[in-house]
């Protein structure tokens, strides 16, 4: 019998309280294998959209009012006693949709290629995982190179192979390093729901145009989705950084990818969202405040990009070099068109990915002990995995990330060392330290306000120290905040 023809709602007498009651038990019933979801406070429905990709769409009147005519037979009574066709309600759909906290499903992921669960259990086919609050929803025709759920060592090393001679033997990787952050980022997809915690921003930076920065993001992620994935630029200001991230991340979205870098990365917004596992923020042109789960690939591409110490801390680099002058002008490449095969041998590296984790799972999920700190799960596991794998340089190389990428810390590192060669450890005011800095005081008229902004500056640097040098507050003099170094450890 179909659910149709299971479910009769009779509209005649108008009885909300019924009706609601009524339809909320054929909205349950029918949701088997789910369809609708909570995300982030909101209630969704789970489409595709042309490219068959899968989709959340909140839950409105006109959806919810289609939804509701597809799981029930809508009826009223003529004055005689006839039965006629209805529609659901107006008053209901509102009813439905106003009712709190609808016992729906509660979805954090979306899974368009086979996953891993939280449990370690992979999920290849259609599939809501309460547990994981996880949908795998691959698409029609999909299949898959069975994986082994005890890989030997022939298995593990053709996939480790596969992705590191065939996909990653173009790109111009700088050092192992590079390569195990651009693995890790490859294979995080599969395995997300593995980490209970936030994920680093995965920067891929190079000295020039032209040396597959781009092209490697966006192979990476139509690996594991299956297909493209919007690239977002730089927003203008903290407002937009915000209003794009919710909006990203409402939708459903696993990957976020900042293309082509060209100004100073630096966002609070930005900076707060890689380091939670929540996204709180206000709808745009409402007063309603949503929570949105963030488990989402952080990619981002430049050209020798400048980081804020906020985002530099937050990310692990993937450094290109091709050492010539038009990068884009080179041949030789083992795959002359990466992209096309690719997409010819999508299903092996599928396959490959997978294999890589299964392998870690079976050898008892053993962890990482090189950690960076804000990201300890993901470092334990991601290490974990490329450790079984066989593949070193994980989290390797970051202090020269750090130096090449975090502008800020080097103006303070510079102003530091121009602070100690003139005045050592004597104590002295904002003013006496005017003339040691240009970079610090950006567009300030006057000398007044110079000391103003430096005096702010200084405040947020409290307690921090630059190659050895601490800055402390000293007190204050006839009305003004005074400062002095100290030294910590060696100089």
């Amino acid at each position: 019998m179909s659910t149709r023809e299971y479910h009769t709602i009779d509209v005649t007498d108008h009885d909300l309280h019924r009706l609601t009651r009524e339809t909320l038990a054929a909205l349950y019933a029918s949701n088997t294998p789910p369809k609708l979801f909570r995300y982030g406070n909101r209630n969704v429905r789970l489409a595709r959209d042309d490219h068959g990709y899968p989709i959340l769409l909140e839950l409105n009147e006109a959806r919810m009012q289609h939804r509701l005519a597809e799981i029930a037979n809508w009826r009223r009574l003529g004055s005689r006693g006839e039965t006629y066709s209805a529609f659901p309600p107006v008053a209901v759909v509102q009813n439905v949709l106003a009712t709190p906290n609808l016992k729906l499903p509660v979805l954090e992921q979306i899974a368009e290629l086979p996953i891993f669960a939280p449990d370690g259990i992979l999920l290849s086919r259609p599939k809501y995982h309460e547990g994981g609050r996880l949908v795998c929803a691959p698409p029609e025709g999909f299949t898959l190179r069975p994986v082994s759920s005890n890989p030997g060592r022939a298995e593990i090393e053709e996939a480790a192979q596969l992705v590191l001679r065939d996909f990653l033997e173009d790109f111009p990787f700088v050092t192992d390093a590079d390569k195990a952050h651009a693995i890790a980022a490859f294979l995080l997809l599969f395995a997300r729901p593995l980490i209970n915690g936030p994920t680093p921003l995965h920067l891929i930076d190079k000295p020039a145009p032209g040396t597959g920065a781009t092209l490697l993001a966006q192979l990476m992620i139509y690996i594991a989705l299956g297909g493209e994935v919007s690239i977002m630029t730089e927003a203008r200001d903290e407002e937009e950084w915000r209003r794009r991230l919710l909006a990203k991340l409402l939708s459903g979205a696993r990957a976020l990818f900042i293309d082509n870098i060209s100004k100073p990365l630096a966002s609070p917004a930005l900076s707060a969202a890689i380091t939670a596992q929540v996204f709180e923020d206000r709808l745009i042109r409402t007063s309603e405040m949503v929570r949105v789960p963030i488990n989402v690939l952080w990619i981002a591409t430049g050209n020798n990009p400048v980081l804020s110490n906020d985002i530099a801390r937050r990310t692990v680099r993937i450094h290109l070099d091709a050492h010539a002058d038009k990068p884009w002008l080179r041949t030789g490449f083992l795959h002359p068109d990466l992209m096309k095969w690719v997409r010819e041998n999508h299903m092996s590296l599928v396959w490959a990915a997978l294999t890589m984790i299964q392998a870690w799972i079976t050898a008892g999920r053993p962890i990482s002990l090189k950690v960076l700190g804000m990201f300890e799960q993901w470092s334990q596991v991601m290490g974990g995995i490329l450790e079984v794998d066989g593949i070193n340089g994980f989290l390797s190389g970051l202090e020269a990330m750090y130096e090449d990428t975090d502008e800020e810390t080097g103006y303070w590192t510079g102003f530091t060392s121009n602070w100690w060669a003139t005045h050592g450890d004597k104590v002295v005011s904002t003013a006496e330290l005017i003339g040691l800095t240009v970079e610090l005081i950006l567009d300030e008229a006057s000398e007044n306000s110079s000391k103003i902004k430096l005096g702010k500056e200084l405040r947020r640097m409290r307690d921090r120290q630059f190659n050895g040098l601490r800055i402390v507050q000293a007190g204050i003099r006839r009305g003004s905040q005074l400062w002095k170094l100290e030294q910590v450890g060696s100089h």
